[in-house]
């Protein structure tokens, strides 16, 4: 059977530092929909397998959570999935619903039932994979009586901030992620696909101790495109470059870095290439420091970025992109610190 993942105690302090800002916000509840959200208020995590299909999972599987200012916290979700929400989390207010579309008129009867029936309520309105439009037209005629309003800073303020439990799974992720690109490397041949490093890699991840479905993305100059369709009926080849990017998972928490792999004998530009990440990544990382502004931080990199673009031969490698997360002339994530 499982079980949460922390002790009951870590969510009783999350919800401690969440009520804070309500307060300083005005909020006399918040509402998550986001599934990160509802993640650190519940610690559901749900089917491995059902979260590899997103509009899935976010729409039918996970739940609701409703956190007021004073009295317990609850959430909602669909009927079928009530038992697993009850044996992953401490909730002792579980309110079944047999449809998506009744969540709604719950999450009004929850704050009712805490003596809610006016003023501001947080929600998740900006979050990524958040509430679908048609559900928040829905949710504004229930709550009609009260003040809704966009939550999603709020949410990011708590998250940016890790608790030691947090800290402690995402270091064990990246141990195991260290220890699988370690026998990952020992495994591969250029008889292989990239396909077939794909679910090497997964197998690596789980050997070494992942106990979720982990991240890989891979990119090969010049037969791929960054973030295309991986390459199945294609065995690499000497003069491949290649971007293998993967994260174990452990415990819903996920790391993420990258290794370049030269198949064959690796060309100059190819050792430049490697060389530049090196040097631009080990620059970037000085900004981070304790106290300085995360926007002047993500600046700082970018700049690096720019600059190392201009003056070298990563353009040539991966066309339109710089290897790794958010590290492109386009941002792809939101700067957060983890």
């Amino acid at each position: 059977m499982a079980e949460p993942i922390f002790p009951k105690s870590e969510f009783d302090g999350r919800y401690e530092r969440a009520r804070k800002l309500m307060a300083e916000a005005g909020f006399q509840a918040i509402v998550a929909y986001s599934p990160g959200n509802q993640f650190w208020l519940s610690g559901f995590r749900g089917s491995a397998g059902a979260g590899r299909i997103a509009e899935y999972t976010q729409h039918v599987v996970l739940p609701k959570v409703v956190l007021p200012l004073t009295g317990e916290p609850a959430l909602t979700g669909l009927s079928a999935i009530a038992e697993a929400y009850a044996q992953e989390t401490y909730f002792g207010d579980i309110r079944p619903v047999m449809s998506p579309a009744d969540r709604p008129r719950m999450i009004r009867q929850i704050l009712e039932s805490r003596g809610i029936r006016s003023g501001a309520v947080g929600l998740d309105i900006g979050s990524a994979s958040g509430i679908s439009p048609g559900e928040l037209d829905v949710l504004r005629r229930e709550l009609s009586g009260f003040d809704l309003r966009d939550a999603s800073k709020l949410f990011w303020r708590l998250r940016m901030i890790k608790t030691p439990a947090e800290i402690a799974c995402t270091r064990r992720a990246v141990e195991i992620q260290n220890t699988a690109f370690k026998s990952f490397c020992g495994r591969i041949s250029r008889k292989m696909t990239e396909s077939d490093l794909i679910f090497e890699m997964l197998a690596c991840q789980r050997e070494a101790g992942a106990n979720e479905i982990g991240m890989v993305l891979s990119t090969t100059h010049p037969t791929g495109a960054i973030f295309g369709a991986q390459i199945s009926g294609r065995s690499m080849q000497p003069g491949d470059l290649q971007w293998f990017d993967a994260g174990a998972t452990y415990n819903g928490y996920t790391s993420d870095f990258d290794i370049l792999i030269a198949w064959g004998e690796a060309t100059a530009d190819q050792i430049k290439t490697h060389a530049q990440l090196k040097d631009v990544y080990q620059e970037a990382m000085e900004a981070w420091r304790p106290g300085r502004p995360v926007a002047e931080i993500a600046w700082g990199y970018h700049g690096s970025v720019r600059k190392t673009w201009r003056q070298g031969s990563i353009a040539g490698q991966f066309p339109g992109s710089l290897p790794g997360c958010g590290s492109g002339r386009t941002s792809l994530v939101r700067n957060t610190v983890a």
